[in-house]
């Protein structure tokens, strides 16, 4: 018995010498696992990168393979056009006077290589084939971007280029005299002389009308050829700091339907001044069921030619009267508008058409605009009443946000969107509202309002 313990009690202390790890082998297994995942996060790194690299690498070998094909195909065309071109004749005609026949002449056309540009007594035929690509290749933002970004553009070869302004002429320096600043606003702008002008626009229409031949658009009106009917027209609209400009437009009613077309509308003339109209004035615009014309018994009459230049003399007296006499600028400017309205008149130089003027006829334009503009008035003045406003008040800012005119200001703005005559609102407002509110309103405001 004693020999079996003993065997046993030496066994167990065997086993418990030669016991297997286990928390060793844990903690090495987690080493090696921490191990493994970070070399495999950055192994998926570089393989990201491979095939990052790989794609763009791919898709630079379609960008040049697709600009080797373009360009195998523009230099097939390019041979095949020269080609056509070498082998194409030219034909001149002309007429033979000895045989009284029409003679026809046969040139063989130059090739591309053939053409030179002429650079102080040198010929390049390099820069003439580069100057013909360039233009045939490139659009016109192209062009544009190149001569905008190219200093030697700017500075030598654009300020080299002269355009003949001959047949343009400063409006200032012809109508206005010299001691206009007296009492006088200076009205400044360009016009063309209308003689010289007319002229080269009737030749222009004929050629082109010889030219389109059974297709052209030009209109005879069943009478000689080329016997032009000519149109003048003048129209005002906001522009600048003074809210005052006017185009004066030529047209020729020959070309029929083209007339709605800003390409058949001449510029003559252009000035910062407002547009002259009929006999209608602050006083008796706002009469309801209005006349116009000849008749005495009508409410606006025509101007008349002969009145015309009648009042313009009247009103040179004048000045000469009010140039001798010692008060302010603005005093004498005043004193000559008061006049030309005693006369029942807006005509302040003689008409520079002389008595074409007489051929002129009354449109009713911007019916609906003056129509928004005269509600709009009335709007404001409702909004100023019950706004209980101090005189002394500048400053829309200063009004509580219940206030009637900032809430219609407020409308204006974010509703209306039109911010021209909220901005002109403000400035009226802050120039402490001495005289009653002006806005000439256009078509934008019209079409928002409607």
């Amino acid at each position: 018995m004693g020999n079996k313990r003993n065997g046993r009690a030496s066994s167990n202390k065997a086993v418990s010498h030669i016991r297997f790890p286990l928390g060793e082998l844990a903690s090495r297994r987690k080493e090696l696992k921490e191990k493994y995942l970070a070399q495999n996060s950055k192994l998926k790194d570089l393989q990201k990168d491979v095939q990052k690299r790989s794609k763009k690498i791919e898709r630079q070998q379609e960008s040049i393979s697709l600009l080797d094909t373009k360009e195998q195909s523009m230099s097939h065309r390019k041979r095949k056009l020269e080609n056509e071109k070498a082998k194409e004749p030219r034909k001149i005609s002309g007429f033979d006077e000895r045989s009284n026949k029409h003679a026809v002449a046969v040139v063989k056309k130059p090739t591309v290589t053939s053409v030179m540009i002429q650079l102080d007594g040198k010929t390049s035929a390099a820069l003439a084939g580069m100057w013909v690509t360039l233009i045939n290749e490139s659009t016109t933002e192209q062009l544009m971007a190149c001569v905008e970004t190219s200093p030697k553009m700017q500075s030598k070869v654009i300020p080299g280029i002269s355009v003949n302004l001959d047949n343009v002429h400063d409006f200032a320096t012809t109508f206005c005299k010299a001691n206009i600043g007296e009492f006088e606003e200076q009205v400044n702008g360009s016009y063309r002389d209308f003689c010289s002008y007319i002229t080269t626009l009737a030749e222009l229409y004929i050629l082109v009308d010889q030219a389109l031949g059974s297709e052209s658009f030009f209109q005879h009106f069943v009478s000689l050829p080329y016997h032009f009917r000519v149109a003048i027209g003048a129209d005002g609209a906001p522009f600048g700091k003074d809210d005052e400009a006017t185009a004066w437009l030529v047209s020729f009613l020959n070309v029929g339907k083209h007339i709605q077309s800003e390409k058949d509308n001449f510029l003559i003339c252009g000035a910062n001044c407002s547009e002259t109209h009929e006999d209608v004035n602050n006083d008796n615009k706002a009469i309801p069921n209005g006349t116009l014309g000849g008749d005495p018994s009508c409410t606006w009459h025509p101007w008349d030619y002969e009145e015309r230049v009648k009042v313009a003399k009247k009103v040179a007296a004048k000045k000469e009267q009010l140039f001798k006499t010692n008060v302010s600028s603005k005093t004498k400017r005043n004193k000559l508008l008061n006049f030309i309205k005693e006369q029942g008149s807006r005509q302040e130089y003689e008409p520079v058409l002389g008595k074409l003027i007489d051929c002129g006829f009354a449109k009713p334009l911007h019916n609906s605009n003056n129509a928004w503009g005269y509600l709009h008035n009335l709007m404001l003045e409702i909004a100023l009443s019950k706004s209980n406003i101090t005189p002394n008040c500048k400053e829309i800012d200063q009004l509580p946000a219940n206030s009637t005119l900032v809430i219609y200001l407020t409308i204006l703005e974010e509703t209306v969107r039109v911010p021209q005559l909220v901005k002109k609102i403000k400035t009226w407002f802050g120039e402490g509202r001495k005289t009653s509110f002006a806005y000439r309103f256009t078509g934008k405001e019209k079409k928002l309002l409607s």
